[in-house]
Order: structure tokens, then C-alpha cells, then sequence
């Protein structure tokens, strides 16, 4: 069913049409015309990321758009793609609302999703999509991906009116708020940790604290961190026997892309750190959505080879004097807060003095589902099991007096 489905679902006036790959002309001029009109669109609710996804990942994912009208005019407007060569313990017919559905080996993944509609309309149209899947689609699961809270919120609302059972994931993203330290004074190194200052003070002084940054202001300075980037980021990756996720030429090729297209509107952040001395300390790659930075990817150096003032190379965190200095100069460009996406790790918090969240949504049907999950459950339960006992055998190790 790649093509537009001539049966137009109606629920409480809304009249919902779902057009294919054959009518994606159509969808554009309705999601521009929508876009235009919404005052809080977030980055991957931009027909920029759309359609740029569906030119990398349309041959892997079959793919609906989803349109509402009131009385002809369109009111809301979402992307339904289904979920394909994702290797789990059972096939399940699986769709999800918003740019997703690629192999996890391609995955792209943002945070942030939401669905387009005019103001006041997005209650009544999500609801209409909802009716319109489950009549017209063989539905399993329905996925919500990472959504904000209040779209998250009208979503669990409107399932409430189908037999499925529903889970709702919350994830915390953790932020330093730049806002704050322009407002009150002092500086970024004064919102961290006391761990994560004296880690930053020993590492700079370890790169004679001669650093230069450089935050691409074209294409071409762009496209020259990104390549330096990921030849850091899969030489981390190799070293930890895991593939890293430029190996994928989908996910490579979208970056690319999607770069080429929004560095001109300074929604991208392409940013290097070197040292006089020892070369490119490392890069990062960030998307800009309304005031906030959100850090994508990074890659450091390797300076195990160097010596580094005959400080051991692991104690020199290398990514903590990339983050530091990006920080630094967001806080200078205007920018409001510096978000670390989802994922909660030490020196996330060490480094951050805020908390946001972002909501996945799934609705299942029948068995299959069921049975999925809860074999992904039991998988990760015993893999961090096996990490645990792991680290307890080598905590055992270190704390056991040794007999002669």
C-alpha cells in the first residue's frame, strides 16, 4: 500500500486523507504551508528533515502521509512510515508516527518530535489519525518516538478510546542552562561539578592551555570537521570492537546532507578543538532547535602515543575540553541552553545544571507484541546482570587480601 488510499476517514468533522509516495508533491505543499504557520515547530517537524529523511531512507521504509481537512482546508498534516529489517526476537508489524521505522544499524534519531497542526486543531487531528491507522492499517504497534510532553500527552489521551495496551517511557535530557549563567554572571566551568573542574583544569594544563576553536561558518569548513569527526569517531568505535554508527552509508549520507542544508540557516554546529601543540584535541557535531543546542555526535582524539607532561592519557578526557569550550561559545553567540539528549551518564551530570524530558509512546495490539517485549525485557535484564557480576568479580579482585 505505497499509494494514496481513496477512502477519506471522517471523525467529529475532521476528515482525514492518507496520500502515498505518489502524491508526495502534495504533501509538501501542504507541510510548507503548515510549517509556515506554526510558531513552535521543532527541528525534525520541518519539511527540511523530512523530506531530506525519505531521500536517504524512503527505499528502505515504506511511508503515508497522514492529512487533515476541515471543510477542504488542511488543519494537520503527520508522516507514517512502517518499521522494516530491525532485527528483533519476533516480527512485528510495527508504524510510527514521525521520522523513524530505518534499521537500527541506519538509525538517525532526534529528540523533540511533535506533530504539525494548526493551533487549536492538534487535539481533534491526532485523535482522527489515530482512527484512521488502526481502520486502514494491519497495526501491531504503534510507536510514538521521543515526542515532547504535550504532544506525548494529547497522544495517551486519545488512545485511551481503543482496546490497546499502552506504554509510556519518560526520558530525562539533561541541560546546562546558558540563560542562567548570562543572567547571574560568572562562568560555564562554575555550573560543573568539583570532580569535573579539577578533570578540566589537569587536561588543559596538560594542552599548555593553547587551544583554538573553530565553529564552521560554510560548507566547506563543515564538511572538513565532520569528515575529521568521524574519522575519530569509528577509530573509538573499532578500538571498542562496535561497528560505530558512520559505518552506515544511510546514516552517513543523512548527515551529510542535512548538513549541506541547514549550516546556511545556522541550525547546525560543526565545532573543533586543537591544541598548538599536539593537533586537533576534538570535534562536535549539534543541531540548533529554536534557542537550545543539542550535542549529536563527537569525536576525540586519541593521545595515547603522546606525552602528555607525563600525565597517563586516560586521565586526560578530552571530551570534556570540547563540550567545555563549545559551551563557551554558545554562551557567547546567544544561545539559551546546551542539552545533552537523552542518556544519563556521570559527566552528563557533572556538566549540566537542568532537566527536560521527552516521552515515548507505543500502542500494541494482539500476542506478538506481548511476547517481544517481554523477551527484550528478560535480554536486558540478564545483560545487566552479566555486567554486574562482571564488575563485581573484578571488585573482588582488587579487595581481597591475597594469601602467600
Amino acid at each position: 500500500m505505497k499509494h494514496s488510499v481513496n477512502r477519506p476517514i471522517v471523525n467529529n468533522g475532521l476528515v482525514v486523507v492518507v496520500l502515498g509516495q505518489d502524491a508526495l508533491p502534495r504533501a509538501a505543499e501542504i507541510w510548507k504551508l503548515l510549517e509556515r504557520d506554526c510558531t513552535d515547530c521543532t527541528l525534525t517537524a520541518r519539511w527540511n528533515w523530512i523530506v531530506t529523511w525519505l531521500q536517504h531512507f524512503g527505499s528502505l521504509v515504506e511511508y503515508w502521509f497522514l492529512v487533515g481537512m476541515r471543510k477542504k482546508t488542511p488543519v494537520g498534516i503527520l508522516l507514517l512510515t512502517k518499521e522494516t529489517r530491525r532485527k528483533l526476537p519476533l516480527p512485528v508489524k510495527s508504524y510510527h508516527f514521525g521520522t523513524n521505522g530505518e534499521p537500527y544499524q541506519d538509525q538517525v534519531r532526534m529528540i523533540n518530535n511533535m506533530i504539525l497542526a494548526r493551533a487549536g486543531e492538534k487535539k481533534a487531528f491526532i485523535a482522527s489519525a489515530l482512527d484512521t491507522v488502526f481502520k486502514l492499517f494491519a497495526v501491531e504497534e504503534l510507536v510514538f518516538d521521543e515526542f515532547r510532553r504535550e504532544d506525548a500527552g494529547m497522544v495517551v489521551e486519545a488512545l485511551r478510546n481503543y482496546r490497546c495496551r499502552v506504554r509510556i517511557k519518560e526520558e530525562p535530557t539533561l541541560y546546562l542552562d546558558l540563560d542562567a549563567i548570562r543572567k547571574q554572571g560568572g562562568t560555564v566551568e562554575e555550573r560543573f561539578g568539583r570532580y569535573m573542574r579539577r578533570s578540566i583544569k589537569r587536561a588543559m594544563s596538560a594542552f599548555d592551555d593553547a587551544l583554538v576553536c573553530t565553529w564552521a561558518k560554510n560548507q566547506e569548513e563543515a564538511s572538513e570537521i565532520l569528515s575529521e569527526l568521524i574519522g575519530f569517531y569509528q577509530t573509538t568505535w573499532r578500538r571498542l570492537g562496535k561497528r560505530g554508527m558512520f559505518t552506515s552509508p544511510y546514516f552517513r549520507d543523512f548527515q551529510m546532507d542535512i548538513i549541506r542544508k541547514l549550516i546556511k540557516s545556522r541550525k547546525v554546529i560543526l565545532f573543533r578543538v586543537r591544541s598548538f601543540k599536539f593537533g586537533t584535541v576534538g570535534c562536535l557535531y549539534m543541531f540548533i532547535d529554536g534557542r537550545t543546542a543539542y550535542s549529536y555526535q563527537i569525536g576525540v582524539n586519541d593521545f595515547s602515543h603522546v606525552d602528555l607532561h607525563h600525565l597517563s592519557s586516560n586521565r586526560i578526557k578530552t571530551g570534556y575540553i570540547v563540550h567545555t569550550q563549545c559551551m563557551k561559545e554558545c554562551l557567547r553567540r546567544g544561545i539559551g541552553a546546551y542539552n545533552f539528549l537523552t542518556g544519563i551518564y556521570p559527566y552528563k551530570q557533572q556538566m549540566t545544571d537542568n532537566c527536560s524530558s521527552v516521552v515515548t509512546v507505543s500502542a500494541t495490539t494482539g500476542i506478538k507484541p506481548i511476547v517481544r517485549n517481554t523477551i527484550l525485557d528478560m535480554y536486558t535484564k540478564l545483560e545487566q546482570r552479566r555486567k554486574s557480576l562482571k564488575i563485581l568479580s573484578i571488585l573482588r579482585t582488587i579487595v581481597t587480601p591475597k594469601t602467600s
